[in-house]
């Protein structure tokens, strides 16, 4: 009897079990779910289309299980409470993670993996790069960040494999000499990386940005004159999500704030700053810098214009390790642009070009250096010939320059007899430093007019700053200009300086104007009212 009753429990449960398999996969089939699985930041795999072709390769059955495997009800929970019975029977790979010491989750990757034909060609995209970049007189820097399975090995559960990562970052030194800056020595503790994601902590990225400060010749702003904020204590990140285990440690994400006015653009719309609260609450929580990844990123603002990396900009190639370094650098350069290769398909030459770029970084963390194919488009159009006419061209104007047919206008309000010059013309070119000195640089006008009255103070000075964000400090130089102007008039020509110290210094849209004259109220009014520059 009690055999029998035993023997019936036994079927009930193996019953049940099927019948929840089949329940569940019933579900699957027949009821819509979520195409995007936000704490493997991945897309689940999607229903195969059942056909004859697909049936008889054995394609069908494969994506099914795909499926039914990445859909499962409650597939979350279950995973967690497989990794809870992997962990207490002692296992410490789970997932594509290695369980570390003291709470550490490391990425597993092994040289199966990890190719070293692969390494050897995208470092050497990366010398082609550097090559370039030297023969444009642009200065570069390589930064591979170390993983924390190679800085914090001993922390690696015993008979760990993971790849050759120090053997690649020895070869990229050796390869890419002075360019390299060798992070080995600088990552040396625990808490320069996070436990449960494969980034470094801002602490880990300060220590980073005072290497590359020095390497620069630049001096590093201190720790002590940012405002540090932990903005949460409950960080799980990108290995915490392949193991899900309620076992695993939760980080602290800290931010170090300083007071200034940025202006910020990625992919061309305009963003409110570098750090986004809203992400903290949601599954990737280190979105709270930049407020993700984006294919081109910029900000200005930061810089005072006296310092001395004021007329620097920087170009940072990267993938999201650069995401909590970037804000330290925002006080060194006048700009930062940021690639992402990932979702940046343009030439990287002519970006820099066009973007006049003084320094280069490219920053990866070794694993993903390691796994990122678009490294290697680094090398790729290095030898392509960039059309002079794009090099400095303006990213917001009308198709053909306009200033000259503008300053005409201007100089028949005037009524004046100017002499007349434009952009590309060679007296404009010639006069261009004698009118505004070597304050202003020339390459940020990509349109303009000089009209000027040899033996007056009376001037139409009419520029198009190619980039927006100058704006302002053109108007600053032309005001300077005006200063000057009226300390050389006072001394030998003082009948003049009336119409300087009533001079209109005015801007519409990426044209600035400067106006010297009887009429310079009229001509700057009329020159405010005019509505076609502010869609040039």
């Amino acid at each position: 009897m009690e055999k029998d009753r035993k023997k019936t429990e036994a079927w009930i449960t193996t019953l049940l079990f099927f019948a929840v398999l089949l329940l569940g996969a019933g579900l699957l089939l027949f009821a819509p779910g979520q195409d995007y699985s936000e704490l493997e930041r991945r897309y689940l795999a999607e229903k195969p289309e059942l056909t004859w072709k697909n049936v008889k390769s054995g394609a069908y059955m494969e994506d099914l299980e795909k499926y039914l495997c990445d859909r499962f009800p409650a597939r979350n929970a279950l995973i967690a409470a497989d990794s809870m019975h992997l962990q207490l029977l002692g296992k410490r790979d789970i997932g594509g993670a290695y369980i570390g010491k003291d709470g550490y989750l490391m990425t597993k990757l092994t040289d199966e993996e990890v190719s070293a034909a692969d390494i050897s060609e995208k470092l050497e995209a990366v010398k082609a790069f550097t090559e370039m970049l030297s023969a444009e007189g642009v200065g570069s820097t390589v930064m591979l960040v170390p993983s924390s399975s190679l800085q914090l090995r001993d922390y690696l559960p015993a008979g760990a494999e993971v790849y050759r990562q120090d053997d690649y970052l020895t070869q990229a030194a050796e390869l890419l000499g002075e360019s390299f800056l060798d992070l080995r020595d600088v990552l040396t503790e625990p808490e320069y990386y996070y436990r449960t994601d494969h980034h470094w902590t801002t602490d880990g990225a300060y220590e980073a940005y005072e290497a590359y400060m020095e390497r620069l010749s630049l001096l590093p702003e201190r720790k002590r004159r940012y405002e540090e904020e932990t903005v949460t204590e409950s960080f799980r990140g990108t290995l915490y999500a392949k193991v899900l285990s309620p076992f695993c440690a939760k980080d602290a994400i800290a931010a170090y704030h300083k007071t200034e006015t940025l202006t910020v653009t990625a992919d061309g719309s305009e963003l409110p700053g570098l750090y986004f609260e809203e992400k903290l609450s949601e599954s990737d929580a280190y979105a709270y810098f930049l407020g993700g990844n984006y294919g081109e990123f910029r900000v200005s603002g930061g810089c005072d214009a006296e310092a001395e990396g004021a007329d620097r900009r920087l170009l940072i190639v990267k993938d999201s390790q650069a995401n909590c370094f970037l804000p330290f650098l925002t006080g060194s350069f006048g700009e930062i642009h940021m690639l992402d290769l990932r979702y940046y398909q343009g030439s990287v030459k002519e970006y820099l070009l066009v973007n006049r770029i003084t320094d280069v970084l490219v920053l990866y963390g070794m694993d993903g250096f390691a796994e990122d194919g678009n490294v290697v488009r680094l090398g790729q159009g290095l030898s392509e010939e960039i059309d002079p006419g794009k090099r400095y061209s303006p990213r917001h104007r009308g198709e053909e320059p306009f200033a000259k047919e503008l300053a005409e206008e201007l100089r028949q309000l005037a009524g004046e007899d100017y002499a007349l010059t434009s952009y590309g013309e060679q007296t404009y070119t010639e006069n261009f430093r004698n009118l505004y000195g070597t304050e202003l640089d020339p390459d940020l006008i990509s349109d303009g007019a000089i009209a000027y009255a040899n033996g007056k103070a009376d001037e139409i000075s009419l520029l198009y700053v190619y980039d927006a964000d100058a704006v302002p400090a053109v108007k600053r130089l032309l005001e300077q200009r005006v200063e000057r102007r009226v300390r050389d008039f006072s001394g030998y020509m003082p009948e003049e300086v009336p119409k300087l110290e009533n001079a209109q210094v005015v801007a519409n849209g990426h044209y600035v104007l400067l106006v010297v004259g009887d009429h310079a109220e009229e001509i700057a009014e009329f020159f405010l009212s005019y509505r076609k520059l502010r869609s040039l």
